[in-house]
């Protein structure tokens, strides 16, 4: 099993130290599993929305495979990049994960070094499937960070509320457990689509908040709102580590697969285990 990868470009490095970053900051001690086939590498996360974050890189030719979990810290390190990069998509030595973090210059094809196999991660023992998936819904970018925004709104609002001897963790992780676990409607599909629950994928009402929410907390769906950097850009609005974009909006598109549900953007996807009825989830930890 390799222990060194090939990136197919510099910026691919760039855009794995935005992920990585992220990771880092919510805990220092994050693992990621790594899978490497097919030319293709992918990073799997936990974060603390209760979904799994899923990072893709392209390798160059001839890269070899590999499926291992290793600190997530570490793994940032390793990244062959240079100067620090603008944003808040990279990490800062304040924010505990010290180091070069940055924008790459080579030219070249980088090689990443693969730190050592770490253990303890459970969550990475059960990921998502690597095929089979199909398409429930295209949703529009707009109304997607609105939703988002709405719950921000409203957790700001309810927990401002509260009696400064009633903010207790508790109290707060029950309000965003209630907010985030919210159903995000799906318009129906045009006449004569194929029906999503096809190949035993239900068809869902909807999906819960927290699959838009962590990805707009991971930078995935690009700015908030005009002229509002995304997380991960620079100050000129260039994307730092591939969170951000210009042009028309991209299209964000709902997935499923058996119990699989997957948020899937140009710069990553947020994936979560549905119950065996309706939108209950299978705990991610």
């Amino acid at each position: 099993m390799t222990r060194v990868l090939r990136l197919a470009d510099p910026a691919e490095a760039a855009g794995l130290a935005a992920y990585l970053g992220r990771l880092v900051r919510w805990d220092r001690a994050a693992a990621v599993r790594l899978r490497a086939a097919d030319g293709v590498l992918a990073l799997f996360g936990n974060t603390p929305f209760g979904v799994l974050a899923v990072r893709a890189a392209t390798l160059a030719p001839g890269a070899g495979e590999l499926d291992t979990t290793v600190s997530a810290g570490e793994l940032l390190h390793a990244l062959p990049l240079d100067e620090p990069a603008a944003g808040a998509g990279a990490a800062t030595a304040s924010e505990g994960t010290a180091g070069a973090v940055g924008t790459a210059a080579s030219a070249q094809a980088p090689e990443l070094a693969v730190p050592r196999q770490v253990t303890g991660a459970s969550w990475a023992g059960v990921l998502p499937p690597r095929s089979g998936w199909r398409e429930l819904a295209v949703l529009p970018l707009p109304e997607l960070r609105a939703e988002v925004a709405r719950g921000v709104a409203d957790f700001r609002a309810r927990t401002e509320a509260l009696a400064e001897g009633q903010r207790t963790r508790a109290v707060l992780d029950r309000v965003g457990e209630e907010i985030w676990s919210r159903t995000v409607a799906v318009a129906a599909r045009p006449p004569g689509a194929a029906a999503p629950g096809a190949n035993g994928t239900p068809a869902p009402e909807g999906f819960p908040l927290r699959l838009a929410h962590a990805a707009q907390a991971l930078g995935f769906l690009g700015p908030a709102a005009p002229g509002v950097p995304a997380p991960g850009t620079g100050r000129d609005g260039a994307p730092a580590g591939g969170t951000g974009w210009t042009g028309p909006s991209p299209a964000v598109v709902l997935l499923g697969a058996g119990s699989w549900l997957r948020l899937r953007t140009p710069h990553g996807s947020t994936v979560l285990r549905r119950a065996s009825h309706g939108l209950g989830l299978f705990p991610v930890r």
